[in-house]
């Protein structure tokens, strides 16, 4: 997550619960309202991605462009992903990965 913000700064917005690194990437499990969704996808590089997820929904935020996906619902990640390409995101990294503690 840190890794694909251009401001850290933004962190202080939203309640850190737990983090990670796993490889290159630092994994964050967070609290964010609808409020924060917005600063995030404001402070996101351009050709970045986060996204976030509850039992059944995902968030996934580009810079200045945000999707909601259900989960287990495949066609509601076609429009995520299709931008993602178009903003030079390799296809492989548009995997939307979950991991349930």
């Amino acid at each position: 997550m840190r890794e694909s913000l251009e401001d850290e700064g933004v962190l202080g917005r939203i309640t850190v619960l737990s983090e990670r690194e796993d490889e290159d990437w630092h994994i964050l499990s967070v609290e964010i309202s609808p409020a924060d969704v917005g600063a995030l996808s404001s402070a996101i590089k351009p050709g970045w991605y986060m996204h976030f997820w509850s039992a059944e929904d995902m968030i996934i935020i580009f810079k200045d462009k945000i999707f909601n996906a259900r989960l287990g619902d495949e066609q509601s990640f076609l429009s995520a992903i299709e931008y993602g390409k178009s903003v030079g995101i390799a296809p492989e990294q548009l995997d939307f990965v979950v991991e349930l503690e």
